[in-house]
């Protein structure tokens, strides 16, 4: 799991290493922290862990979705959760759709 530091220094976004932290990107001081500059890297660097995998969430009155590559979890709002992995790309495709509503376009890979 990724996360984000603040200093005097600037911000940061790392990730967990043997020993500590590994540093993914940095911004100088003075920058906000949701700035366009870390949002562009979390979305296109090679090393976020958002490029490599479908990452969705949607929550309504009555549940909570999460899609993390494929993985599918449903939280009812009695707290109870069904987590299962989904067996292809087909029906990653399916929940991203029946789902999420999301359409994801012909020769567009989600899984690996």
């Amino acid at each position: 799991m990724s996360g984000g530091r603040t200093s005097r220094r600037g911000y940061a976004t790392c990730r967990p290493a043997p020993g500590g932290f590994t540093t993914l990107h940095a911004c100088g001081a003075g920058r906000r922290t949701g700035s366009c500059h870390v949002r562009w890297h979390v979305a296109t660097n090679p090393r976020s862990p958002f490029t490599r995998r479908p990452y969705l969430q949607r929550t309504t009155g009555e549940r909570h979705l999460a899609l993390d590559g494929a993985v599918f979890t449903e939280t009812l709002a009695d707290g109870t959760v069904t987590a299962h992995t989904l067996d292809d790309e087909t029906e990653v495709r399916r929940v991203v759709d029946e789902e999420f509503g999301i359409v994801v376009p012909e020769g567009v890979r989600l899984l690996g």
